[in-house]
């Protein structure tokens, strides 16, 4: 049931909508070029080498690519399967330590946050990460157990060895996060319990063998491409990227503006929407009955601490972006799913819980307000060349009818079941009536263009404003990208034989400045979802969110 509702989650509609105008377009773009150079060592993205990030995420897509083919599908395709492998793993992380209820529960969580399944749609390296350091603390947490072990159960060796494994492949895919995360999250469980439950557990049964082992396999696979890359490029590699890469993009401003120290909150209650509103049951949790669950259990503490030591360290960052705190998605989901279930059963006994109604409700009206903002965006969609947008808001508005209705029934126990197909519905809709509408194509569009006047001649090709990074994605070669006016007018004034892609208003000014008039080869109306707000749904104006995109020869 959990990889069915995966299916309009994460896959359906998966490659119908272009490879966006940010970073997606870097990961896309560089192994397309890895599967046409052969060299499976140096990234490059737009024939430069890109040493931002590791490899792994690079050589995923380039293997997918040369299996089925360069295209939308195959660049995403990882990050909707760790969407897949992130559900799963709540499932099996909630069947071991809550129960097979609230285990099934958190893996229908996982599935259907808003959070979740949006960067399931997206070529980036982040919901991977997540999955890999989410199956290494499990599988270190599954060698760390104390108690009886059934027969046939994996031993603590084996646990261990995956978790080790599972931490290369998050460092091979984005650094030293891979690790250190990890094992911040089980160091500090294992300090808590021995603080909040002293003498209570037997011993751990992990053996200096088995770390041993666990520290070979680790080096084993995240050490040899470090080292042949090492190799290629010099030793300056390893200091541009463990450095500015990582220590710079953590503790500086370097690569993005300082946020408050509070700026997770909000995104870790926006991304596990519409669940994240059942939170409130923790609110009114007494301490006492929290430090007593938290002296009773060692799954509650492991999961809580599970939860908030990546929010207490991307927290202190300097440099925060919100797909950092991915991590926390697995260990929330299972507390979500253990508290709902538990309200649940709690009330199929006849007892009204008017706090669950109420949550319930409040989830519904989320979902009624992104049917509403669907329909209110249609003047945008329609000026983009898109279609269809009112019945998939009529669709999310019933899904959403049907979430308030069941949540002020008696019994609550199809509330649920009732929110996962109506969140799951939400997300499809977004996604087939914006993102994946043909008025969010005219990269694809451009490049066509681009391509067809540029014919066999040896002529270099331009992005002038829009589609700086995604176009040498389409063209299939590299692009000279000039984002500024200055750079736009020193590229078409420069002589050289050029064919751009260029923003209306910046050919005009540039027309202006350069005195002279471009050929015009085709015009399109380009809608930049990337850069869509609440406000363009909620005063939708064509004349303020569209981009006119001229297609211009420059002799």
């Amino acid at each position: 049931m959990l990889l069915v509702l995966c299916v309009p989650a994460f896959f359906i509609f998966l490659g119908s909508s272009p490879i966006t105008d940010s970073d997606e377009a870097y990961y896309a773009e560089a192994a397309r070029e890895m599967t046409e150079s052969g060299d499976w060592i140096t990234p490059r993205f737009n024939d430069e080498v890109r040493f931002e990030k590791p490899i792994l995420f690079y050589w995923m897509i380039a293997a997918t690519y040369t299996v089925a083919g360069v295209g939308e599908w195959g660049a995403r395709f990882w990050a909707a399967m760790s969407g897949v492998g992130l559900v799963l793993l709540a499932y099996a992380c909630g069947r071991r330590w809550t129960g097979e209820e609230a285990g099934f529960l958190g893996g229908v969580i996982t599935a259907t946050s808003f959070g979740a399944a949006s960067m399931a749609r997206q070529s980036l390296p982040d919901l991977p990460l997540a999955f890999f350091i989410t199956l290494g603390v499990w599988a270190a947490f599954a060698a760390l157990d104390r108690g009886e072990r059934p027969a046939g159960a994996w031993s603590p060796r084996r646990w261990l060895l995956l978790s080790a494994g599972a931490c290369a492949l998050a460092v091979l895919t984005k650094g030293p996060v891979g690790l250190a995360l990890p094992v911040l999250i089980v160091v500090a469980a294992v300090v808590a319990e021995y603080f909040v439950r002293p003498g209570v557990a037997p011993p751990f049964r992990i053996r200096g063998l088995d770390l041993a082992l666990a520290a070979g396999i680790f080096v084993l696979i995240a050490v040899p491409w470090y080292a042949a890359v090492t190799w290629v490029h010099g030793s300056g590699y390893l200091h541009r990227f463990f450095v500015a890469e990582n220590l710079d993009r953590f503790a500086t401003a370097r690569y993005n503006d300082p946020r408050p120290i509070w700026f997770y909150i909000p995104i870790l209650i926006g991304g596990l929407l519409p669940w994240s509103l059942f939170s409130v049951f923790w609110l009114r949790r007494p301490i006492e009955g929290f430090r007593e669950s938290l002296r009773s259990s060692p799954e509650f503490l492991r999961l809580t601490i599970w939860a908030v030591a990546p929010l207490g360290i991307f927290s202190i960052s300097v440099g925060k972006q919100p797909r950092y705190i991915l991590p926390c998605l697995v260990p929330l989901a299972v507390l979500l799913g253990s508290t709902i279930s538990s309200r649940v059963r709690a009330t199929s006994t006849g007892t009204r819980d008017g706090m669950l109604s109420a949550a319930g409700l409040l989830a519904g009206v989320v979902l009624l307000v992104a049917g509403v903002l669907l329909y209110r965006g249609a003047p945008l969609v329609t000026a983009a060349g898109g279609s269809g947008t009112g019945a998939w808001s009529v669709l999310v508005g019933i899904s959403a009818l049907a979430v308030m209705i069941v949540a002020v029934q008696r019994s609550p126990r199809f509330l649920p079941a009732t929110l996962a197909i109506a969140s799951a519905l939400t997300v499809l809709a977004i996604h087939a009536a914006v993102l994946a509408m043909p008025g969010v194509a005219p990269a694809a569009d451009a490049a066509a263009a681009l391509t067809r006047a540029r014919g066999t001649s040896d002529v270099r090709i331009c992005a002038c404003g829009p589609f700086l990074r995604n176009l040498p994605f389409y063209v299939r070669s590299r692009t000279v990208q000039a984002g500024t006016q200055e750079e736009v007018n020193a590229v078409l004034s420069s002589g050289v034989p050029t064919l751009a892609a260029i923003d209306a208003r910046k050919l005009a000014e540039a027309e202006t400045t350069l005195n002279r008039r471009f050929e015009r080869l085709a015009e399109f109306r380009y809608l930049n979802t990337a850069l869509l707000r609440i406000d363009d749904f909620l005063y939708p104006d064509p004349e303020r969110a569209l981009q006119r995109v001229v297609v211009i020869r420059a002799r």
